[in-house]
């Protein structure tokens, strides 16, 4: 089945084309990459499907709903989220406030108890509850930020760079 599908897209900025006319679709169960050098698009098409930019053109549907023109907020309430290039979370938050904060947004749908401490078990920030996200590593907050999506349970996630400025240990732990 279908999850995501693309039909058609494109966005320029200012004259230059960003994207044309890109089509491609995702199925449930399925894990895709985009590669490509700086300036290609790929961050664009992120943004598109997650709400940020609106395209020019082209049709988006997810699990058969139109989603042009949904914001960020309406794209997670129905199962579609993303991490960001750049971290973030509220730093000035605990690890466990910025988690709570996160299942709030969907707390119809989010993971229970046990879902939850398993998850904070496997992406190691059992230990790292009552610090604050600023002080935490770029390791420790981008498996933050991560947490804060997969509370959610959502269909898709978009990773942007999920290991972009991490050394190469934490990639391959990553």
């Amino acid at each position: 089945m279908k999850l995501l599908d693309v039909d058609g897209l494109s966005k320029s900025f200012g004259g230059v084309a960003a994207l044309r006319q890109v089509q491609g679709h995702s199925v449930v169960g399925e894990t895709l990459g985009m590669i490509g050098p700086n300036g290609s698009g790929k961050t664009t098409f992120v943004n598109i499907i997650s709400g940020h930019v609106r395209p020019d053109v082209g049709k988006l549907t997810f699990g058969g709903i139109d989603i042009a023109g949904k914001t960020p907020h309406e794209l997670a309430a129905i199962g579609l989220c993303r991490t960001y290039q750049s971290v973030r979370v509220f730093s000035a938050l605990s690890t466990q406030q910025n988690i709570d904060n996160a299942r709030l947004l969907l707390s119809h749908r989010g993971l229970d108890h046990a879902e939850l401490r398993e998850l904070m078990e496997w992406l190691k920030l059992d230990g790292l509850l009552s610090k604050t996200a600023g002080s935490l590593t770029l390791f420790e907050q981008r498996r933050l930020e991560l947490m804060m999506r997969l509370v959610l349970k959502p269909q898709l996630i978009m990773l942007d760079e999920p290991v972009g400025g991490l050394a190469v240990t934490e990639v391959i732990e990553m």
